[in-house]
């Protein structure tokens, strides 16, 4: 029953479209013959006409009538249709092109395509499809990709002929083509058209894939408060209605379209349509721009920027819907002519007693069309802002630009400079260049989720494939909490000198010193004695490989968190590597998630770098990276699309660009490849700011144990690995003099016993057997793995010690500082030299627990007291010294008040800041993490350290080092 209503339907239409067919034929005839008078009445305006001006008119009339199959029917009728249409995502494309471009008779074609005629007929484009369809708006899902632009349902038109009627969506191609104006005082009608029109984009392209300006001065944003349902990106964050904030959001939409104009488009492309084919990943977004009530609130500038909109817009894909109201004045200098020019125009009319609003130039009956009800229009709405996150997510495939861009892995030559392709601006590779011009160095900033880690692992990887470790030198350093860079140490990157994960300011400011060492070294060494000015001059003539450095510093705000010694060299550094690191062939990339706030780069500093990149950020950091009149990043809407500006942040060189996109899979297996196949690799100073060190890694203690010859007279206490670029582990020396003793001081006892034990073990590395004796006084606490881990040393079979004492009970401690204390008298009693021969060490480990040696007050304590403080002060000259462990000043205070004197050297952790100003004469044991120390050494001017204190060694390594002691003492 459904086909044979479907095929009469047809019959019906098709006798209509013949017809019509029929009717404009005879009208050209009688153009042809110039009788216009014969014409019948169609709504053609015939008394001032000429000939041409009529024919044109009706050819818009048979071309609106016969390539619109989609005529209007009521919902019923098109529901029985459903089962035999397509999706409005699958609909063919040539509908849309009969609609742009008329075919040479389309009757003919539909006489001979009837299943076509009748899909068409039952399935609008969303477009053109009316809001009462539900059967296809109660299944509305985004589009995810078009083929060729949609027309745009305004409402209906009806074309009369004889005693029949036509009626036909007015549907005008807007995108692609003109913008849109309504002149009228019918302020409910124009804004219910401003809304449906607004909507009907919307639908009929991927969200995404539209972005709009809305301006509302008489409703404050009422207008179009439905829109505010999507994300903040699709409607520019706000409605506007401010005249200040529209004039700014209009100039700045200008300055995007002269940019798509001028360095997008160029002479290439026609219109943003060949540009955005050929863009692929990054074609741009339509922007149309929605005014209620112009020229409301908007000044003569505002206005101007209005008309340069709709005039040049339409190219670089931007358009404006405008509603005017002719009772007002207009601006300065504006005349609504000129906005007519270049719009699909509509403005009142009066019909039977009322004022209906229609198209210019038309007398037909046209009905324009209000959104759907607010429940309809909210759901459409949500739907699009469901998938617009996902539709606006833009990846360009790293991998697939590799093998075009570097068929032969490090080749490139960096004599002249290094350029590293980072991701598409357009159709075209964006290049990082530095090493050029006044392109030095650059600043990053980008908030988090911007991708501002994709980037820079971007820059670092394409630097290591293009270019051999010979050519170009990495030092990447990435403070606070992160560990982008961690995947460059495992394995290890070949290019990099310096990789430091969750670095600290001082391991920074070592990085730095050491390329200021670098600098200095090629400009003395180098350039100046070969009469070169810079490293291209001193390859070119030497003939000798010398790779540019380039250093990475991501969150580089942490050197200056603090107005700090640290801070001042930081600052120092940097301003002199900017200024002659170019020369040297030295360049610097600074990164960080934001310039506001405490960290900010010295003006001093940022003058001097002319590359700014600029990801997704706030309008502050906008125009502190770029410019205080340049807010463009701004607008930036999706991860990985920045701003690159090589003209120290001048408007005139905006770049806008992709990131490029890399799977982390992927990346792994480049860097895999780089490990094992560079032809090259650098010797890698790698520092980890989340793990504690470990003591196997200490070079120079190895020495020690493979030698048979060491140097007694000066024992080296190893206790960390430094926060800087050193080539030893943090140590201090010990010497036979007065205040030769060391105080340890944390309330971490696990912390503090590490560090505590590689002491001790350092000692054992570097002493006779036959000549040192050890005591240990152990009051920490039991069943504990560090409390095994000395249980280990003390009980060990393979000790080459046999004097080696524990006391664990702190009533049994007191005979041992009674043993210790005759020792220290009886060298005391002697006069020869050799009483110092033999080496004593006392290790006390829980000071605070020993209640026994504890003073009720400073003028009366216990004998066993006295003795103790004399062990501190004689003995260190008589070749006994002590290690003192005590949790805090305090407890410390109870037993030796005034003995902070015998200990020239104090290492303690993470403590308050009263006793760190009481033992160190700084606050800086305060500022510790909980995996952190601090050493001082009196004898150096009370200098401070600050160090990565060790592990527990492990019981098989204890074991090995006291076989090579036994081996290496055998005949001692």
């Amino acid at each position: 029953m459904a086909e044979k209503q479907l095929l009469q339907k047809f019959r019906e239409l098709l006798q209509k479209l013949n017809a019509t067919k029929q009717l404009i034929e005879q009208q050209h005839s009688d153009i042809l013959s110039n009788n216009l008078h014969s014409i019948p009445d169609m709504g053609i305006a015939k008394d001032e006409a000429t000939a041409s001006q009529v024919e044109q008119q009706i050819q818009q009339l048979r071309d609106m009538v016969l390539a619109s199959p989609a005529l209007t029917f009521t919902a019923a009728e098109n529901s029985s249709k459903k089962e035999q249409t397509q999706t409005p995502q699958s609909q063919p494309q040539s509908q849309t092109q009969t609609q742009s471009q008329p075919q040479q008779d389309p009757l003919r074609k539909y006489e001979e395509n009837k299943e076509h005629l009748l899909q068409c007929i039952g399935d609008d484009q969303y477009g053109v499809c009316p809001w009462e369809r539900r059967d296809v708006w109660d299944n509305y899902t985004p589009l995810q990709e078009f083929d060729s632009l949609p027309l745009t349902r305004v409402g209906t038109e009806e074309i009369s002929h004889s005693d029949e009627t036509i009626t036909i969506p007015l549907s005008l191609d807007i995108l692609g083509n003109k913008n849109v104006l309504i002149k009228s005082q019918q302020y409910a009608t124009a804004i219910d058209t401003l809304q449906n029109i607004s909507l009907r984009l919307l639908v009929s392209l991927p969200p995404a894939r539209l972005r709009f300006l809305m301006i509302d001065p008489v409703g404050v944003g009422s207008n179009f408060a439905g829109f505010m349902h999507l994300p903040e990106e699709a409607v520019s964050g706000k409605i506007w209605s401010d005249p200040q904030k529209i004039e700014e959001r209009l100039g700045e939409l200008c300055e995007h379209m002269e940019n798509i104009i001028q360095k997008y488009l160029l002479n290439q492309y026609k219109s943003m349509e060949e540009y955005n084919e050929a863009a692929a990943e990054v074609a741009e977004p339509y922007r149309v721009v929605v005014v209620a009530n112009f020229p409301t609130n908007f000044s003569t500038y505002a206005a101007q920027r209005l008309l340069s909109l709709a005039q040049n817009g339409p190219k670089s894909g931007m358009y404006v819907i405008i509603h005017l109201d002719p009772s007002k004045k207009m601006p300065h200098n504006f005349s609504s002519e000129d906005l007519e020019k270049v719009c699909h125009v509509f403005c009142d009319k009066k019909s039977k007693n009322e004022t209906v609003i229609v198209q210019q130039g038309k007398k037909t009956k046209i009905s324009l069309e209000s959104p759907p009800p607010p429940q309809r229009f909210n759901d459409i709405v949500h739907k699009v802002k469901e998938t617009y996150n996902a539709a606006s997510h833009v990846t360009v495939p790293y991998e697939k630009f590799v093998a075009r861009l570097y068929p032969q892995w490090w080749q490139k030559d960096s004599r002249n400079h290094v350029q590293i392709p980072i991701g598409k601006s357009g159709r075209n590779e964006l290049y990082f260049s530095v090493g050029k011009g006044l392109t030095h160095h650059a600043l990053m900033v980008g908030k988090t989720g911007s991708g501002k880690s994709t980037l820079l692992n971007i820059l670092i990887l394409g630097a290591a494939i293009a270019y051999s470790p010979e050519e170009i030198q990495l030092y990447l350093i990435d403070f606070k909490e992160g560990v982008e860079f961690k995947k460059y140490a495992d394995p290890i990157l070949p290019h990099a000198k310096v990789i430091a994960i969750q670095s600290e300011r001082e391991f920074g400011i070592s990085v730095l010193k050491g390329l200021d060492e670098e600098l200095t070294y090629r400009g003395d060494e180098l350039f100046r004695p070969h009469k070169v000015k810079n490293i291209t001059e001193y390859r070119n003539k030497q003939g000798k490989s010398l790779p540019r450095i380039l250093l990475v510093v991501d969150e580089f705000q942490e050197f200056f968190t603090e107005e700090d010694q640290l801070a001042m060299q930081a600052r120092n550094i940097l301003e002199r590597l900017v200024r002659k690191g170019r020369s040297a062939g030295i360049h610097i990339v600074l990164s960080s998630q934001s310039l506001s706030g405490s960290g900010s780069l010295p003006l001093a500093i940022t003058n001097q770098i002319a590359i700014r990149i600029a990801l997704q950020c706030s309008d502050g950091d906008s125009r502190s990276i770029l410019g205080d009149n340049n807010p463009a990043a701004k607008h930036l809407s999706r991860p990985g699309e920045g701003i690159y500006n090589d003209a120290n942040g001048l408007v005139e060189g905006n770049s806008v660009f992709q990131t490029f996109w890399l799977e982390d899979h992927i990346m792994e297996e480049y860097l895999q490849k780089i490990h094992n196949e560079a032809p090259f690799r650098c010797e890698t100073v790698l520092f980890e700011g989340d793990t504690l060190a470990n003591i196997i890694d200490n070079k120079s203690l190895q020495k020690v144990l493979e030698s048979s010859e060491v140097d007694r007279s000066k024992i080296k206490i190893w206790l960390g690995q430094p926060i800087a670029m050193k080539d030893e582990h943090t140590h201090i020396l010990l010497q036979q003099q007065t205040g030769a003793n060391i105080l340890f001081m944390g309330q971490n006892e696990e912390r503090i016993l590490g560090i505590f034990l590689s002491a001790m073990l350092s000692v054992m590395a570097q002493s006779c057997p036959q000549k040192t004796k050890f005591y240990i006084i152990n009051l920490g606490t039991t069943d504990t793995a560090w409390q095994s881990a000395l249980d280990v040393v003390v009980s060990s079979k393979n000790s080459p010690f046999s004097l080696m004492k524990m006391e664990k009970n702190r009533r049994a401690c007191v005979e041992m500082v009674n043993e210790i204390h005759a020792i220290v008298d009886e060298r005391l009693q002697q006069e020869t030299m050799e009483r110092n021969d033999e080496k004593v060490y006392l290790f006390f480990i829980g000071l605070q627990r020993a209640r026994d040696l504890y003073a009720p007050d400073s003028w009366s304590p216990p004998e066993e007291t006295k003795k103790f403080t004399t062990i501190l002060e004689e003995g260190p000259d008589v070749g006994v010294h002590s290690f003192i462990h005590c949790d805090t000043k305090a407890n410390m205070n109870k037993i030796l008040s005034q003995s902070l004197k015998e200990f020239d050297i104090r290492v303690t952790l993470q403590m308050n800041a009263m006793d760190s100003s009481a033992i160190l004469d700084s606050i800086l044991a305060s500022k510790l993490d909980a995996n952190r120390a601090v050493v001082y050494n009196e004898e150096h001017s009370a200098e401070l350290e600050k160090f990565c204190p060790y592990e527990f060694p492990n019981k098989k390594w204890i074991e090995t080092l006291f076989d090579k002691l036994g081996t290496n003492h055998d005949n001692i």
